[in-house]
């Protein structure tokens, strides 16, 4: 399994380089992701390269053990919700979370994709005839997909990535009560800007912090992303990192308005080409 994450599981609840180097570490969102998800997956920073104009790319996969606090309003009526880590464990289909980025100089590109689809089971018993049994089953999909740019600003120990670009997020819920099926659809894209710092320790130890905000009323209400991570460098290609990563989402759903936080620390693995 490569990772737990889902920042929209709310709504279904509810009727989502080196200092000294231009090139950008990946780290441990959105949409979905959601958004609003997030150029976070842990990794190390990296060693110089020998030609800074050369092409740069690097690959991150990680795993977010993540929670999930929820907030809806609807008619004037609040009802708050969180659901740990290992509740959601338990429903969990597939999981991933990849993140890719690729650097010439100064200016660079970075992507990251992030699926989740749980689901889960029961049978429950008719209030008005509890001896009857009625089996009732639901599912949520959510995709995360981020793509934008960068431009590193380099010194001799810290490092500064500006980053600008756009988070598509999607859940799909169906829910089954006996004979009787129902589904729900969302999606929206999500202007992100923000901004990286990264530390350089050692050769071997680094760390990086990042920070973007998105949606702007114009796909969300509001999302912020944040992540914090340390890495250490295994060799010239490997890299290895753990951190902590929030996600907060606020939309405003028609007659429901939902704050979504999903929250938790992350580990993963980097490889550069």
């Amino acid at each position: 399994m490569a990772g737990i994450a889902c920042s929209a599981c709310a709504y279904a609840a509810a009727p989502g380089g080196a200092a000294d180097n231009p090139a950008p570490t990946a780290e441990a969102n959105e949409a979905g992701g959601g958004g609003s998800v997030a150029l976070s997956p842990p990794a190390a920073e990296t060693a110089p390269e020998a030609n800074p104009e050369a092409w740069r790319l690097e690959l991150a996969t990680y795993i977010w053990l993540s929670s999930i606090t929820s907030t809806t309003e609807a008619g004037g009526k609040e009802m708050t919700t969180t659901t740990k880590f290992k509740d959601i464990l338990d429903t969990v289909d597939f999981a991933g979370f990849t993140h890719f980025e690729a650097q010439r100089g100064k200016w660079g590109l970075f992507t990251e994709l992030d699926f989740v689809k749980i689901s889960a089971a029961s049978d429950v018993r008719l209030k008005m005839m509890p001896l009857i049994r009625v089996n009732t089953a639901g599912s949520l999909k959510e995709t995360m997909f981020e793509l934008g740019v960068l431009r590193s600003f380099d010194g001799d120990r810290v490092g500064f990535d500006a980053l600008a670009g756009a988070r598509y997020v999607r859940f799909d819920a169906d829910a089954r009560f006996g004979p009787f099926d129902s589904g729900m659809t969302k999606d929206w894209v999500d202007p992100i800007v923000g901004g990286r710092l990264r530390f350089k320790f050692s050769e071997k130890w680094g760390a990086s912090i990042r920070g973007d905000v998105g949606g702007f009323g114009i796909g969300s209400e509001l999302t912020t992303n944040a992540a914090l991570t340390v890495g250490y460098q295994i060799s010239e290609r490997y890299s290895v990192g753990v951190g902590y990563r929030y996600l907060r989402i606020e939309d405003d759903a028609g007659r429901m308005e939902l704050t979504s936080e999903t929250y938790g620390p992350a580990i993963g693995m980097a490889i550069r080409f």
